[in-house]
């Protein structure tokens, strides 16, 4: 399960949101209100609120950007030379949009940010809408028309020299091509946008973005720049003192190290496993880092998200007693949060690592549970992982002919999930049980071996399941 959307596109959106303010540039000398952008201040500005409760005398310029709600100017040397304050604010439309962009209507918001283009007198306040939208617009999956709003914003921005808006779309792009695993495209849009954050010394931006081109690495299988990344994205947060981003990084880094090592137990040198063992113990290592952050935060969510991910590190290690331990604490975790997925998950990986060590009957009726959540999420994927798990259960109970009827079911779900790499990867457990059978039969004829039906379970097979 990955960290709701790498998450790049609900952090860029986040930033957007929170960081980019509209930074009105009109200003003038004293006694006068400037008509363009981006003069020289010679007196200082103060707050609306002072201006419109008289607080002090001032000078107010109309406003020059959809963010700002009026600027106000230190003018006159007497308050008899005061005139009135008048205030203009954004148009109706973009405030309307503002307001179902918060609720979540995304639809609406489009809308009415569509109708502010008529206000939009200069590419700043454009290229702001074309951000808006494509914003929503990935809200609602639709990537494409997304990314045509994304273009534009950067090109308007970059006639502008808005620097902070050309950074933002620059990272949204990346993160659409990341989507799409249009690496190279990812990679160039990405590194353009660290450069972007940099030349405004925005460091929590630039390590966020840092962040996404780590992913991109990874999906390139470059792992060594991968990492990287992360290292010094990690290094900033830390000095930022930004524990949410540190868990990211430490999680992405477990990511990592796990693909590294299915990458190495790939390979056909000897010293393969062993090397890739190493690396999930290393993947373990910091997805428990990760959820040792996410706790000190508060954030459950992620919390029960990196214990489950270091069972499953358990597991591919041999460790099935560690792999009970995370995963039993994921699923109490997921249940707190009501992550129904996120339970199913862990609770399928819990029957995974209880099958290594036993007894069938605890492993049999998680399996079964998860199973059934599994199938009311419509979770192919899922349901494929718990139907070979419990067809490895039969076998283990001495019932290989019904265990193998249902590793193919399993297999069938798989592959109908589309994970074809994994149906056939669970046909060598049929090869397996058929030789469990064998040898049950053969320790059983030398007294050696309790029979299920004697009240005997078995239990510890020499076959590691594959949870997801």
């Amino acid at each position: 399960m990955a960290i709701p959307l790498l998450s790049a596109v609900s952090k860029a959106a986040s930033w957007l949101w929170n960081r980019i303010r509209g930074r009105p540039t009109v200003h003038a000398d004293r006694g006068a209100v400037a008509a363009g952008r981006d003069q020289v201040v010679k007196d200082s500005v103060i707050a609306a609120e002072q201006a419109l409760r008289a607080q002090t005398s001032a000078f107010v310029a109309t406003i020059q950007h959809f963010h700002a709600p009026v600027l106000i100017l230190a003018a006159p040397e007497s308050v008899a030379d005061m005139r009135d304050v008048t205030s203009h604010g954004p148009p109706a439309a973009f405030q309307e949009g503002t307001r179902l962009d918060k609720n979540g209507d995304h639809v609406g918001a489009i809308a009415r940010y569509e109708e502010a283009f008529a206000e939009a007198w200069c590419d700043y306040n454009r290229a702001l809408l074309h951000l808006r939208i494509a914003l929503n617009l990935r809200h609602l999956h639709r990537t494409a028309e997304a990314e045509g709003h994304m273009l534009q914003a950067l090109s308007l921005a970059r006639g502008a020299a808005e620097r902070e808006f050309e950074a933002a779309a620059l990272w949204g792009l990346g993160v659409h091509n990341y989507e799409d695993g249009n690496w190279d495209k990812a990679e160039a849009y990405s590194t353009e946008a660290i450069e972007a954050f940099r030349s405004l010394d925005h460091e929590w931006g630039a390590a966020r973005v840092t962040v996404l081109l780590a992913r991109v690495h990874q999906g390139q299988r470059r792992f060594d720049d991968g990492e990287h990344c992360l290292e010094e994205a990690l290094s900033t947060f830390q000095r930022l003192g930004d524990e949410e981003e540190q868990a990211v990084c430490l999680h992405y880094l477990a990511d990592l190290y796990r693909d590294r090592a299915v990458d190495a137990g790939l390979s056909n040198t000897a010293a393969a496993p062993e090397r890739a063992v190493a690396l999930y113990k290393q993947a373990q290592e910091h997805y428990l880092a990760a959820s040792q952050h996410s706790a000190a935060k508060g954030d459950v969510a992620s919390q029960a998200r990196a214990l489950s991910a270091a069972g499953r590190m358990s597991l591919a290690c041999h460790e099935g007693s560690a792999a009970v331990e995370h995963c039993s604490s994921a699923l109490t975790l997921f249940r707190q949060v009501g992550d129904e997925a996120g339970a199913a998950e862990a609770q399928l990986r819990l029957g995974g690592a209880q099958l290594w060590l036993g007894p069938v009957s605890r492993a049999e009726e998680n399996l079964l549970q998860a199973l059934e959540s599994l199938q009311k999420l419509g979770d192919l994927r899922g349901q494929g992982y718990a139907t070979v798990s419990l067809g490895i259960a039969l076998g283990l109970r001495g019932d290989a002919t019904r265990g193998e009827e249902k590793i193919r079911e399993g297999q069938e779900l798989l592959s109908q999930a589309g994970d074809h790499a994994a149906a056939d990867g669970a046909g060598q457990f049929i090869q397996s049980l058929r030789n469990l059978e064998r040898s049950l039969r053969k320790l059983e004829r030398l007294g050696a071996f309790g029979h299920p039906e004697n009240g005997t379970e078995t239990g510890g097979s020499d076959i590691p399941p594959d949870a997801p």
